[in-house]
Formats: C-alpha cells, sequence, structure tokens
C-alpha cells in the first residue's frame, strides 16, 4: 500500500497563514522533552499494542522516504495520549509527529515559566491551536495549519473532538481539521491512522468529575502527576484511510470516528461500571452482590459479539470482573461509573 503513495512537486496555495508553525524542531529541546517524556511513559504504565501491519508499513515508509502524508486521528480521554501515543509511533519505527494542542492547556497569561513551557512545546512540534479566537476563525487556522504540515510531508496528531470526554461518550469529531487533510492530499497522498487508548484507571477521573481543582496541564507545577503510575494502558492502531477519494470533510470525519470507536477495547472496569449503573442501588444502601453478578452475566452476554474487544477478561466470571476491575463497589459513586461505562457505549444497546 505504503509503495503506491508518491507525492507529486506541486505548490500548495494556501487561504490562510500558516508560516508561523515551525517545521523544524529545536533538535536539543526536542531530544530534551523526548526523553523526559519517554521516562515518564516507561516507568508509570504497563503498555499493550495492537497495530496491524500495513499501518506499520506505512509509518515505515514515510519515515524513511518522506513523501507521504500521515494524519494521526484518535479519541481524547486523557492528556496521556499526547505523549503516549507519539512514544508508540516512535517505537514502531514511525516518526513522531507534530500534536494540535487547545490553548486552554498551555497558556499565554500563566507567568515567565508556563511562556517558557509553551515556548519549549511549540519549538519541539507542539502546534497550540488559540481557541480564544472567534470560532470561524480558529476552524479555519486549523485547518489550515493541518494542510501546510501535511504538505511539506509532517506527521500531525490531531484529537477531533476538541476536548477530552469528561463523560466518557466520546463527542463528535469537529470536520474543520478534516477540511485541511482533504486540502493536502489535492497535492499529493495523504492518509489518515486512527488511534484508541484505553486505560485500565483514568487518572483525571476526579478531575472530570469536579472532585480535585488541580486539573492535568501543561504546567510546571503540574509535571509531576506524569510521573505517577497509570496501571494497564491499551494503545491501538487501525488500518490506514486513504484520503484522496473524498470531497466531503463531514462524511470522513464520521468514518474516522467510527474507526476509531472500532479500536476501543473492553475491559473489566467498564463492565462493571455498566453493571453498577443497571442495577442502580438506592444512595447509602448496600449492594445486592447476587443481584449484581446476575446483571454482570447479562452485560457479558450482550457483549459476546464484540468478544474480539475483550482485554484483561480470561474466565468471564462476575468474580474475576470484580476483582480485575480496581473499582469501589458503592451505591454513591454513578458518575465514576457514568465515565466508565461511557467508553464502551457503542457497544451496548440501551
Amino acid at each position: 500500500m505504503a509503495k503506491n503513495l508518491n507525492r507529486g512537486s506541486e505548490t500548495l496555495e494556501r487561504n490562510v497563514n500558516s508560516e508561523h508553525i515551525r517545521l523544524e524542531r529545536d533538535k536539543l529541546l526536542f531530544f530534551t522533552l523526548r526523553n523526559i517524556s519517554r521516562l515518564a511513559i516507561k516507568t508509570t504504565s504497563f503498555k499493550h499494542y495492537d497495530i496491524p501491519e500495513v499501518t506499520q508499513e506505512i509509518m515505515d515508509y514515510q519515515k524513511f522516504y518522506g513523501d507521504i502524508s500521515i494524519l494521526y486521528v484518535g479519541l481524547h480521554k486523557s492528556l496521556w495520549e499526547t505523549i503516549g501515543v507519539p512514544y508508540a509511533i516512535n517505537k514502531f519505527g514511525g516518526e513522531i509527529p507534530f500534536v494540535m494542542m487547545g490553548s486552554n492547556l498551555v497558556k499565554k497569561s500563566t507567568g515567565i515559566l508556563e511562556h517558557i513551557l509553551r515556548s519549549s512545546l511549540e519549538r519541539s512540534g507542539v502546534v497550540i491551536v488559540d481557541r480564544d479566537d472567534c470560532p470561524r476563525l480558529s476552524s479555519a487556522q486549523l485547518a489550515s495549519d493541518i494542510e501546510y504540515l501535511l504538505s511539506n510531508n509532517i506527521p500531525t496528531m490531531l484529537f477531533p473532538e476538541g476536548t477530552r470526554s469528561k463523560s466518557g461518550i466520546p463527542g463528535d469529531f469537529k470536520s474543520a481539521g478534516f477540511q485541511g487533510v482533504i486540502d493536502a492530499a489535492k497535492h499529493g497522498p495523504t492518509a489518515i491512522i486512527p488511534f484508541n487508548v484505553d486505560y485500565s484507571s483514568v487518572n483525571e477521573a476526579k478531575e472530570y468529575l469536579k472532585m480535585s481543582t488541580t486539573p492535568y496541564s501543561f504546567k510546571f507545577k503540574e509535571l509531576p502527576k506524569w510521573f505517577k503510575n497509570f496501571g494497564d494502558i491499551y494503545i491501538s492502531f487501525g488500518l490506514p484511510i486513504v484520503v484522496d477519494s473524498f470531497n466531503d470533510r463531514k462524511s470522513l470525519a464520521i468514518q474516522t470516528r467510527n474507526a476509531c470507536l472500532d479500536l476501543v477495547k473492553i475491559q473489566p472496569v467498564n463492565i462493571l461500571s455498566e453493571a453498577m449503573l443497571r442495577l442502580n442501588p438506592v444512595a447509602g444502601s448496600s449492594v445486592d452482590m447476587r443481584q449484581l453478578y446476575g446483571i454482570i452475566n447479562s452485560v457479558l452476554i450482550e457483549l459476546l459479539p464484540h468478544k474480539e474487544k475483550f482485554q484483561g477478561i480470561m474466565s468471564g466470571t462476575p468474580e474475576e470482573i470484580i476483582t480485575n476491575s480496581n473499582l469501589l463497589i458503592s451505591s454513591g459513586m454513578d458518575k465514576m461509573y457514568n465515565i466508565y461505562a461511557g467508553y464502551i457505549r457503542h457497544y451496548i444497546k440501551r
């Protein structure tokens, strides 16, 4: 597949200026940040990878020849993806992509240290997407930035939801970024590689439930949080989507979102959470374990058509599901259960 993707030499005409983007990384800064990220990733999680052979072939081809465009697109559950997925891409031979990041995570007005951090990120391959402008201008700039990067054969990573999913249910993919991909494809071969990351425990869950006043972010005082234990992490890449045949950004966004959803793993924590929501015990009451066991079995039966997505499930008994979920069973945790059940909601008819 990769051998059939040969870029032409046409010059790209852009409607919006994207030359603010640094196409060349600062080598020293990039080396430093990359090694810090690798240390955080290697020492704080147990990673499991799933990557099709043809996807790895395209990653290898792009890194070796540099004459095709790749946009990595994924669901956004945690900030971990912004450093974890580039690590995985590099691990499997691909070139570390530029990352599109919202300006809400690294603001200009947070102080000199954050200004230094923001500047360092921008010089190392992070593209700050300014959310303070009006939506129409921001969308046009995002499309232009992606077109600019891809036209220069620079792999890029995008989270089209625009923000992390705090409910667990993935949001719709905004189509602006996909216009940039379609425009880039007019000038040469371009592919989207969908990806998804599943967590045995989402470290930002308390932030999502407003139980914590210190959100994860790219600020100096928050950096120590990146060295806390993240547990089991499942990184999945999908088959490439060749963009040449698309001229409708909305249909491309929908197809890519569906491809990302199809990569979601089903873990014990998801099954237990769905069962607890169905049990719906009265607040403050004890949980009827016999009834819970029966509901867990019902959820498992419903999910059997997607058994190939099971992860960390061996015998499939209620006892195993509860033990391996590492989640407290309580009548007062519906909001937490909603997050983990939301990740697999598209697999279940409710």
